[in-house]
């Protein structure tokens, strides 16, 4: 478990990294941008699926502290989600192609967004899965 949600970070860190080159052009291709927030979209999907095995798997045996962090995990990818599809019905192809720098520094919120969420599992499943999964 603990090596796909490694691969799912990793995974989900290389394509917000192809969004920012994407974004970085002058004119944002708005073909490939809409490819790599395919890419994107579908590497979360998959993230998300990976912890919430993951949180199911951890909560036998997890102290009431762990319970809470895994709590609030599950409650903030819920929130995550209400944000996302926000953030992608707003900013459609032809929104974003009339308002490349508004789509920019809504793109920069939710990609730091995403890295936040991102570091905050590492710091609390990477852990738990360790204990129950230890590597030699």
């Amino acid at each position: 478990m603990l090596c796909d949600l490694k691969q799912s970070h990793a995974e989900l860190l290389k394509f917000i990294s192809e969004l920012e080159a994407v974004l970085s052009a002058d004119v944002i291709q708005v073909a490939l941008l809409a490819r790599v927030r395919l890419q994107l979209s579908k590497a979360s999907s998959r993230r998300k699926r990976i912890v919430s095995e993951v949180i199911k798997r951890l909560w036998e045996g997890a102290s009431a502290e762990e319970m809470r962090r895994l709590d609030q995990l599950r409650e903030n990818d819920v929130e995550i989600a209400v944000l996302t599809s926000r953030h992608v019905r707003e900013w459609s192809t032809e929104t974003i192609g009339a308002n490349n720098e508004g789509y920019r520094a809504a793109s920069s919120a939710m990609r730091k967004s995403m890295r936040e969420r991102i570091a905050t599992e590492k710091a609390i499943l990477y852990p738990l899965l360790e204990r129950i999964a230890p590597h030699p």
